[in-house]
């Protein structure tokens, strides 16, 4: 009799934790999902590739199938901050980079983006039905780490190798055992090795000067040759009505922050709204002819679009919103254009007071072991 209670209580203790674990696994096996996929592969894609990253985001149902007729809201947020290794883009880290709302009646959305900087990125997603209960709204939370260029760790080792070596050659010369003549104050190959250190310093702080005075002036007229079309409109042409799309956005923007741009499609004659009417956005950084930013939608059913970007490059950029044929609206495209010119921010002072702490430590380490060997030496002999 207490081997069949014991029996009894080990049966319901499997029994409740079959049924609980048995709803966990289907709760979480039901539950919708965002397939997100990279092109090229997320293992080549690398900071200001040339072409931007194709990114194809498809919503699924628990079995698998598309959920059609949703709205995705989706942000993408930049690396964190890393005071210790800074990016070529300071500003940048910790940002929000895209932030936009799609509709979709396959349940698919894409879109293309430039990654400036190197580290793990965070893509928000919120999915809500357009039809109402055909599904439940869910958000998701996507994650994908971007490597750095491996010229740039190469370029980096190289410039702390030349350091240390340096300062090991001055550690040698200077711990060299020179009698010192009457009214020198040091011996001759210390002044020689402190002469050519202050010559190459000159030279470079000079070289440093002139290219960013001569980047600066670059940047200051390159607006000048910019196209911009911000209202455009179809005249009739038989039956067809005039459709009029207007562009808007700030002529200048800040790198590490938003700017919102909103197209605007409707009917001038009645005034009305034209919705569901295809676009397609591109962003290009015009210093480099490079596409940061593209996608293709349609506008919602006030006739607009309107969407939150990031122009990372402290250059003029241009946004070209093209309206793709719609007949019996629009037999041809119509494109318009926006300039943005874009405020440059020098990095952080205490990150440049890092990186310079970093080129300091690696002389005078170089300089400590060239010096210390030669008094080694010499106490040998």
């Amino acid at each position: 009799m207490k081997y069949l209670k014991i029996a009894l209580l080990v049966g319901i203790f499997c029994l409740t934790g079959h049924f609980l674990l048995g709803d966990r696994f289907f709760s979480q096996v039901s539950q919708a999902s965002v397939q997100w996929m990279m092109e090229p592969c997320l293992e080549k894609v690398r900071p200001l590739n040339h072409d931007p990253v194709l990114v194809t985001l498809k919503t699924l149902d628990s079995t698998g199938k598309p959920l059609k007729e949703a709205k995705i809201h989706l942000r993408l947020f930049t690396p964190p901050a890393n005071p210790w290794f800074s990016t070529d883009f300071p500003w940048v880290e910790g940002t929000t980079l895209l932030d936009m709302t799609q509709t979709t009646a396959s349940g698919e959305v894409q879109f293309q983006q430039t990654f400036p900087i190197r580290g793990n990125y965070r893509l928000q997603l919120q999915v809500e039905p357009l039809v109402a209960n055909s599904f439940k709204p869910f958000e998701q939370t996507i994650t994908w780490a971007i490597a750095e260029k491996a010229i740039k760790y190469r370029n980096y080792v190289l410039l702390l190798v030349l350091l240390t070596f340096i300062g090991f050659v001055g550690g040698w010369v200077i711990g060299a055992e020179d009698r010192l003549q009457a009214g020198e104050v040091a011996p001759q190959r210390v002044r020689i090795l402190l002469s050519s250190a202050t010559i190459i310093a000159i030279a470079v702080l000079l070289f440093i000067n002139l290219t960013a005075e001569a980047g600066s002036s670059h940047t200051g007229h390159a607006h000048l040759s910019v196209p911009e079309n911000t209202t455009s409109s179809v005249p009739k042409t038989g039956q067809q009505p005039m459709l009029t799309a207007q562009l808007k956005a700030d002529s200048h923007a800040t790198v590490g922050q938003l700017s919102t741009l909103t197209v605007t499609v409707k009917n001038p004659q009645t005034q009305t709204a034209i919705a569901q009417q295809p676009i397609r956005i591109q962003t290009h950084q015009l210093e480099h002819q490079q596409v940061i930013f593209a996608t293709q939608t349609h506008t919602d059913l006030n006739g607009q679009f309107q969407w939150q970007e990031q122009f990372f490059d402290g250059s003029p950029h241009q946004v070209t919103v093209t309206l793709l044929p719609n007949p019996p609206l629009i037999d041809q495209p119509l494109t318009l254009k926006k300039a943005i010119e874009v405020e440059a921010l020098q990095p952080p002072l205490f990150r440049r007071l890092i990186s310079l702490g970093y080129m300091v430590l690696a002389l005078t380490l170089g300089f400590g072991g060239g010096f210390g060997l030669h008094q080694q030496q010499r106490s040998v002999i």
